[in-house]
């Protein structure tokens, strides 16, 4: 039988570009003794990564009521679909079943469960309002979250076009190197400049939209939302719970925008082709 320490070191290893500190020091404490359980099982990560979306679809239906109870009971529901989005791996690289299948599953897991969170908590929030502001700002957040998603994947999507020679009118199959060396050096400037700007984004802020610290962020509100009282900002008394999504409603659009404009002017695509075909050239 495996110790949760012998499991550790056989399932949880570092994701390729790093992991967020939350899962280490929270999710991944907690999901390794789910895993040890399910091993033994008939239960597959990718029948996993389906319940996980069943339970993070359910926490939006919680707080789609908007009651403060049922806040906190979809949020800790939201919280535990980021356990199973853990343990699918773990069971994946336990069993040796890592896939693309699975992979696809994952990524579209959090397609639904980042949307729902918005789309649920308008529809109360507009009961509780009735102001029509409360559905756009659901509205966009919820299909930032996803453009934002869909952005990263499209540039997977480009570099496997490109690799399949699609956009090879011409049969020349130099064009997309020669092209990379005749922007290198003004994308090289323009990236000292703005070098430590981004890394102060990356570290402090972009973390903030991300779906883990999204999600972590809605069950600390919903606990405030029980146990403090709503907040009076200039003319309008606000409960935490509203706060959290009139954050995100507001901000997620800029950083979607943000991201999409630095993945077509940044140096992106050509550095994610040779990852990943450069060994077979």
């Amino acid at each position: 039988m495996n110790s949760i320490k012998e499991l550790r070191q056989r399932c949880q290893y570092t994701k390729v570009g790093g992991d967020y500190i939350f899962h280490r020091l929270i999710y991944r404490k907690i999901s390794i003794y789910l895993t040890k359980v399910l091993i033994k099982t008939p239960i597959t990560a990718n029948q996993v990564t389906i319940i996980s979306i069943f339970v993070g679809l359910t926490g939006g239906l919680f707080l789609a009521l908007g009651k403060s109870s049922f806040y906190l009971i979809g949020a800790l529901l939201y919280n535990f679909s980021v356990v199973l989005d853990v343990v699918d791996g773990e069971i994946a690289r336990y069993r040796g079943t890592s896939g693309m299948r699975g992979q696809y599953l994952d990524l579209l897991a959090h397609y639904f469960i980042s949307a729902s969170i918005f789309a649920c908590l308008s529809f109360s929030l507009y009961k509780d309002l009735g102001n029509i502001y409360i559905i756009i700002f659901g509205f966009t957040a919820a299909i930032s979250t996803v453009i934002a998603k869909t952005s990263v994947a499209l540039v997977y999507h480009s570099a496997g076009m490109k690799r399949r020679g699609f956009f090879d009118i011409s049969g020349n199959r130099q064009n997309f190197s020669k092209n990379r060396k005749t922007n290198s050096g003004i994308k090289q400037s323009i990236h000292k400049k703005t070098f430590s700007i981004e890394r102060f984004y990356r570290k402090f802020i972009e973390e903030l939209f991300c779906d883990l610290l999204i999600i972590m962020n809605l069950l600390i509100f919903a606990v405030l939302n029980i146990f403090l009282p709503p907040l009076r900002i200039f003319s309008y008394q606000l409960k935490f719970i509203t706060i959290f999504f009139l954050f995100y409603g507001i901000f997620l659009p800029f950083d979607m925008i943000k991201k999409i404009i630095y993945t077509i002017y940044s140096d992106r695509f050509s550095i994610i082709y040779d990852e990943l075909f450069k060994k077979d050239r």
